[in-house]
């Protein structure tokens, strides 16, 4: 049988606390604007975050520097941004920073780490990903329907994995370049309960009356302790990587 990862929210909706199998939980704090401020995991170590006066998130201190006699800036990341919201740099503790350019319609065209190794994106006349060419030279390409789907990934090496979606536009089914495949399932309410790999592993999802995730289940049976990974807006972007199948074509800011 397998196991459960259950979630739990606040009046407000917001994910308050993640708690896997064994009993383990990670658990989230807010501010009155609803921004989090912090998690803090099953063994007691907290990440808190900073917030500037747009709530856009400005800085990360990892647990090392929230514990007592710690110098938080020496464990803290900083995000910058432009004036018209956009990420521009990110900061490490040591002052390295990575970089980021945006295009007139505030798509990111350029990402630059902190030895000068640039990772360029194009995009259609529609604004979408295209194209991703990583600092050695190598292009990953992605195909769209009418929709906007994404129906194609290929990947540097032109290794093609495909996609296909329902009337809804929801996909139901992913095939990699080795012709693997994995599929989902739907509630009526549009809520993906279920993804099952190409082994027949599957990952149950079950859902409350405002459409918010309140249990994972791993056919597996394989405890999975709760980290920030795990939450469900996580869960969405790496379900099908953890079901052991294809995954999707991102953009530079995510899923």
């Amino acid at each position: 049988m397998g196991k459960s990862t259950s979630y739990t929210y606040d009046a407000a909706s917001r994910l308050t606390a993640v708690k896997d199998p064994n009993g383990n939980s990670l658990t989230y704090a807010y501010d009155a604007g609803g921004n989090r401020v912090s998690e803090t995991s099953p063994l007691g170590f907290k990440t808190t975050y900073g917030y500037d006066a747009d709530g856009r998130q400005i800085s990360r201190t990892e647990p090392r520097g929230n514990v007592a006699g710690a110098t938080p800036g020496d464990f803290t990341w900083r995000t910058e941004y432009d004036l018209a919201g956009n990420a521009t740099a990110e900061i490490d503790p040591f002052g390295k920073k990575t970089t980021s350019t945006y295009d007139s319609l505030d798509n990111l065209i350029t990402s630059t780490d902190p030895n000068g190794k640039q990772t360029s994106y194009a995009y259609d006349d529609l604004n979408r990903l295209v194209q991703t060419t990583s600092p050695d030279g190598g292009v990953t390409k992605a195909a769209f329907d009418t929709a906007g789907n994404v129906v194609s990934s290929t990947d540097a090496n032109q290794r093609v994995t495909t996609y296909e979606y329902d009337r809804a536009g929801r996909r139901t089914k992913s095939t990699d370049p080795l012709d693997r495949t994995v599929t989902y399932a739907y509630d009526p309410d549009g809520n993906r309960t279920k993804i099952v790999n190409a082994r027949g592993q599957s990952i149950t999802s079950t859902y409350d009356a405002r459409g918010l995730p309140t249990s994972t289940t791993y056919s597996d049976g394989t405890p999975k302790s709760p980290t920030s990974t795990t939450t469900p807006a996580a869960s969405a972007r790496s379900s099908t990587e953890r079901a052991g199948g294809a995954s999707g074509t991102t953009g530079p800011t995510g899923p």
